[in-house]
């Protein structure tokens, strides 16, 4: 065989052609064909010009030349699979039972295809010198005023964009064109880049570093130094200036000729993470997230790949990015389930971060005043740096009170609101100072039925219930976006007695308005923040003292600092303790301890009010007493006694299929083979039922759970073997299968 083979993965995630094909590349593309490049082949009967990604060259093919067909073209553009990715995508593949080309698009974004041209500008430069310009100028004041003023522009400046010089003179094309032909001036184009959060103004502050502060920088400073890195663990509480330590890691990273990821779990808090990086490392920093439109991103990813952006701010996706020479990745919140991608592959932020950590030789930092439960076990037992930041910063703790909502109610007290709770908001209602206030469900109410025959309005394609949001009158699934108009009759009976139950956002922002009339209220979750900006947006206002009190869901818990928050309320934090998930009780802990942090940041002393349904739980004592010690080790006899991680790991398997009798058939069969494969584990469980939710967009919902033993690679190896099988034999079937290892839900 003469020519050179390269085996290509095709751009079509279907598992019948998950696999690299055998192309010959032609003599005039031998020297541009390289794994990862991007290739145009002829695929099929048809020879339909298919894209595709090179996944190996020379390599040899058990198929005569003759057979073969030749690579059509090559793309080798901005969007190339980088070399030292593909181990990561044969490693993703394999953990997360994907195709070949679903990895790749993580690290190859799909809006690649989307952007037809980049972005130019115009630049004029003045070439002709002094003399002549003058005289020129002095020659045609009078006949030609606007030609005058654009030199007389350039004099001053030597080059100006286009843009800018009609902006000041009103010059039209012909202005420019008669310049040019007279050889005053050259006009070229320069490409330029989408400005992306541009409106955030950086925050360069300076700040004193405290002795812990100071620790965890040197430790991590000797561990980047280090051959055999080993990732740092931080838990730091709230307020401890864990961004601090995160900017001083960085700084030295880059001063060391590297490049930082930095990963974030919320959108809503960019605005401050880039405001801090920004004011300490100016216009180095690119930024990635879903709110920016696809030139955007297309442009931040090429200054990330081309080194012009050494640090990379994002949520969970930027963990892929293109950077040149990492040297660190940062996952601060490192506890948020939002690192966990629920589409496939179903990745891990966190998983994703220590492999490339691993196969770059960078260092791996995480963060949380609320470490997860499982990276805590690993941290006390030597696989990570455990490093603790116990101490405010130049603030003390806010003090925390308990209200048992039960003792409330036997007061006669019917109102979402607690006692101590309405004190403290007259309080602010009536001085400069600002609160958060926080419940973990959007909407007006949770749920609507007819109190008459029991009907419940539920969505037509999910089994679940429909949330009534007021300001539309709307009835709407917060699964499919399904949205129906509210009756004034029951649909059922007929009956007007047609009743909203429990509590959301807007329903919390009508009662404060009935008690507080004209209290400014800015109510922030997914309703109100779906337009591009809109954190940023509000996030400034409320930091402007524009509004008395923020509103909202989780989404106000996290990372946000205000000097003027004195008061943080939580109402009912703890209303999903009794949620069928082993996560639940560290979900609470972690709500409240997060939104308590928002609480006296500045000079003056805060005070956090929770209210509580189960105020003996564990979850909201510890919590409210800034004890994480006590919660993890409680937590931790609990998962020992019921074998949940990190005593055990769970795979997920979820059966999907708008024929219920096939999606529980296909369960029980896939539930048989892993007992089958697992005959030596004893200690192996399976668990076959229907999904908590048991229907979503049309779709029934069942589901095998399984926990094995977390320290037998074997049984894991096993594992996956069997969820290969399953996965073969259900190629060609109706029923739908996510496979999920160590998921974040179980709903």
């Amino acid at each position: 065989m003469d020519n050179k083979i390269a085996k290509v993965v095709i751009d079509i995630p279907h598992p019948s052609l998950d696999r690299p094909f055998d192309y010959v590349i032609p003599d005039e593309y031998k020297d541009n064909i390289f794994p990862g490049v991007r290739v145009e082949v002829p695929f099929g009967v048809a020879n339909k010009l298919i894209d595709g990604y090179v996944w190996a060259v020379d390599a040899k093919s058990e198929w005569p030349e003759s057979r073969l067909k030749n690579i059509a073209s090559y793309n080798n553009d901005d969007f190339v699979l980088l070399e030292r990715f593909i181990p990561v995508v044969e490693w993703m593949r394999k953990e997360y039972h994907c195709t070949y080309i679903d990895a790749i698009r993580c690290f190859v974004p799909p809006y690649a295809k989307k952007i037809k041209s980049s972005k130019y500008t115009y630049i004029i430069k003045l070439t002709a010198d002094e003399k002549t310009v003058s005289e020129f100028i002095k020659s045609n004041s009078k006949r030609a005023p606007v030609m005058c003023k654009v030199l007389m522009l350039l004099m001053d400046n030597s080059e100006m964009s286009k843009e800018d010089i009609v902006l000041n003179t009103w010059a039209s094309q012909q202005t420019f064109n008669s310049l040019k032909q007279r050889g005053l001036i050259e006009i070229y184009k320069e490409e330029i880049y989408r400005d992306t959060e541009s409106e955030i103004k950086p925050n360069t502050k300076k700040v004193v570093l405290t002795p812990q502060q100071q620790k965890c920088i040197d430790v991590a400073k000797e561990q980047f130094l280090s051959e055999n890195k080993k990732p740092i663990l931080i838990r730091g509480v709230t307020g401890s200036g864990k961004t601090e330590v995160y900017m001083n890691i960085t700084e030295y990273v880059l001063s060391c000729g590297k490049s930082v990821i930095m990963l974030i779990p919320e959108i809503s808090l960019t605005p401050q993470t880039v405001a801090n990086f920004r004011g300490r490392f100016g216009n180095s920093i690119a930024i990635l997230n879903s709110r920016l439109s696809n030139g955007e991103r297309y442009d931040e990813w090429r200054r990330i790949k081309s080194g012009q952006a050494k640090v990379v701010i994002g949520a969970r996706s930027a963990v892929f990015a293109p950077v040149c020479e990492l040297g660190a990745i940062i996952i601060d919140e490192e506890h948020e389930d939002s690192y966990k991608s629920e589409n496939s592959p179903r990745y891990s932020a966190f998983d994703i971060a220590s492999i490339r950590c691993k196969t770059e030789n960078a260092l791996l930092v995480m963060g949380s005043a609320t470490p997860d439960v499982c990276h805590y076990y690993k941290a006390n037992n030597g696989e990570f740096i455990k490093l603790l930041m116990e101490q405010r910063v130049g603030v003390g703790f806010p003090d925390i009170e308990i209200c048992d909502m039960r003792r409330e109610i036997e007061m006669g007290n019917k109102t979402m609101f607690s006692k101590p709770l309405v004190e403290l908001l007259y309080k602010i209602s009536c001085s400069d100072e600002q609160g958060i206030l926080l419940l973990n469900r959007r909407g007006f109410a949770e749920h609507v039925s007819c109190r008459s025959c029991g009907f419940v309005y539920k969505c037509k394609h999910c089994n679940v219930s429909l949330t009534y949001h007021k300001q539309n009158n709307l009835l709407k699934c917060h699964y499919c976006g399904y949205a129906q108009y509210m009756d004034t009759v029951c649909p059922e009976c007929g009956s007007k007695y047609i009743r909203v139950f429990g509590r959301g956002t807007q329903k919390l922002e009508s009662e404060i308005d009935k008690l507080f009339p004209g209290i400014s209220i800015l109510r922030m979750d997914a309703d109100t923040t779906a337009t591009k900006g809109s954190h940023h947006r509000m996030l400034k206002a409320f930091g402007e003292k524009k509004y008395k009190l923020l509103v909202g869901t989780q989404m106000v818990a996290k990372g946000l600092d205000f000097d003027n928050v004195t008061l943080v309320g939580l109402i009912a934090p703890d209303i999903t303790l009794n949620m069928p998930e082993y996560k639940s009780a560290e979900r609470v802990f972690r709500l409240i301890s997060q939104a308590s942090g928002r609480a006296g940041r500045g000079a003056k002393h805060g005070k956090v009010i929770i209210q509580s349904y189960e105020p003996e739980h564990y979850a909201v004592t510890s919590a409210a007493a800034n004890d994480y010690e006590s919660f993890y080790e409680k937590e931790l006899a609990v998962r020992k006694k019921n074998n949940y991680p990190p005593f055990c790991r769970i795979l997920r398997l979820l059966f999907t299929s708008s024929d219920n009798d096939a999606a529980q058939r296909e369960a029980k069969n896939a539930a048989e083979i892993i007992k089958n494969a697992m005959c030596n584990f004893p200690d192996t469980q399976i668990m076959v039922s229907p999904a908590p939710i048991e229907r979503l967009h049309d779709k029934f919902r069942w589901h095998v759970v399984v926990k094995y033993n977390c320290n037998s690679q074997v049984a894991h190896e096993e594992l996956h073997n069997a969820v290969k099988v399953i996965l073969d034999e259900n190629e060609f079937s109706a029923v739908h299968i996510a496979v999920d290892f160590s998921p974040s839900s179980l709903m």
